[in-house]
């Protein structure tokens, strides 16, 4: 039989799980957001690690450019920075 203490931890556990598949299962069930060509371009690019200039190079657009299209993924994905673009991109089914 279970302590008080681990009970409490299971409780806990419970919880937090349940949160956080909430929140997957409602990403999943929105659908991917509608990112343009460039944008999941440019999304794409940063999963590889490639820095702003780096991928403005090789897509052949301009360092602002770039920018201007993460920070659109951003606002759509309703995220605050690369990392968590990458990650929900990702987790969403906009990049592989």
């Amino acid at each position: 039989m279970p302590e008080d203490g681990e009970l409490a931890t299971l409780h806990l556990l419970s919880h937090f799980l349940f949160g956080h598949l909430s929140v997957l299962i409602q990403d999943m069930a929105s659908g991917a957001p509608n990112l343009t060509h460039r944008e999941r371009e440019c999304v794409a690019w940063a999963s590889e690690g490639k820095t702003i200039s780096e991928t403005a190079q090789i897509i052949g657009i301009s360092q602002n450019t770039v920018n201007g299209y993460l920070a659109s993924a951003m606002r759509k994905l309703n995220v605050m920075n690369k990392t968590h673009l990458v990650a929900k991109a990702i987790r969403c089914g906009v990049i592989h």
